[in-house]
C-alpha cells in the first residue's frame, strides 16, 4: 500500500465517521426533543413559539456532552402576541422550563 492510497482510505473513513456521527446525533435529538415545531415553550426569559429546530453537535460524545436542540422562536409578550422590540430569539433545550404549558421532566 502506498502513502497516497493510505491517506485516501483514511480520509474516506473520517468522512464516513463524521456522517454517521451527525446521523446518530440527529436521531438522538429527534427522539428526545421535548418540543416540536409550533409548540409554545418557556425558559428563564419568557414564552416563545418554536419556528425551527436545530441541533448542537459536540465534537465528541460523552455523558456530560450530549447533542442538544436549539429552538429558533418567535418571542411572545405576556398577552401572547409577537414582541415588537425582540421579535425572534433562540431557546436552548437546557434552558427549557415548560413545553405546551407542562413542566419539563429532566432525566
Amino acid at each position: 500500500m502506498h502513502i497516497k492510497e493510505f491517506l485516501g482510505l483514511e480520509s474516506e473513513l473520517r468522512r464516513a465517521y463524521k456522517r454517521q456521527h451527525v446521523n446518530l446525533c440527529l436521531k438522538y435529538v429527534t427522539i428526545r426533543s421535548p418540543a416540536q415545531k409550533g409548540d409554545l415553550v418557556e425558559d428563564h426569559i419568557g414564552v416563545a413559539k418554536v419556528l425551527r429546530i436545530s441541533v448542537s453537535i459536540p465534537p465528541s460524545i460523552s455523558a456530560t456532552s450530549l447533542p442538544k436542540c436549539i429552538y429558533a422562536c418567535e418571542n411572545l409578550t405576556r398577552k401572547g402576541k409577537v414582541s415588537k422590540t425582540v421579535p425572534s430569539r433562540i431557546v436552548w433545550e437546557t434552558n427549557l422550563v415548560k413545553v405546551r404549558g407542562e413542566p419539563i421532566d429532566r432525566d
